[in-house]
């Protein structure tokens, strides 16, 4: 199992667990002590293993931003409590999971025949910007190595016109691939 990076062997155990895993169990799975799995890791990725584990299921929390209950995201994500999920969730992103979904509130897929339909309501002066500036949460954060599909427009020159050229079914098609992080661009 020491062919790949221990980060993308790290991300294949968290992504096909079921339950929350812990030191041992990492280093059970990909056959390293404690001590050499949490050195070599931190080594890697300038972070502790457990850290990094934490870090990704809020990721993972933050990016299911439906009109699902807290309660539910924290169980998704393998927290055994409300409280603990909204704590660890506050801590990383300085904003509680309520205020940062209603802030937040987009399509995680930005799907472009919203925005076809959007575009055709802009052209024909049905949509005013609003004038007051709205906060926006920006946030580095790291992503596996992954391969780039595109799909290019031949005659588009913006990107509406590239929606109805290359239609509305290009994000369903690219969310059938395997591997694929619920984002158009996963």
């Amino acid at each position: 199992m020491r062919q790949h990076n221990l980060k993308e062997q790290v991300m294949s155990i968290i992504l096909s667990a079921d339950d929350e895993l812990s030191l041992d169990d990492f280093a059970q799975k990909l056959s390293y002590s404690k001590w050499h799995l949490t050195r070599k890791f931190k080594k890697e990725t300038s972070m502790t293993l457990m850290s990094f584990v934490k870090r990704q299921r809020l990721m993972c929390a933050a990016s299911q931003m439906s009109e699902k209950k807290v309660m539910d995201v924290a169980l998704d994500t393998l927290y055994q409590s409300h409280e603990g999920f909204s704590r660890a969730f506050f801590k990383m992103f300085d904003v509680s999971f309520r205020e940062y979904k209603r802030r937040m509130h987009v399509d995680p897929l930005f799907i472009a025949k919203t925005m076809n339909d959007v575009r055709k309501q802009i052209y024909k002066g049905g949509i005013l910007m609003n004038e007051t500036p709205i906060p926006v949460f920006v946030q580095v954060i790291s992503k596996p190595e992954r391969k780039l599909i595109c799909k290019k427009g031949i005659k588009a020159e913006d990107y509406f016109a590239y929606c109805e050229e290359v239609g509305c079914d290009v994000w369903d098609i690219l969310m059938e691939i395997e591997g694929t992080l619920s984002e158009p661009m996963g």
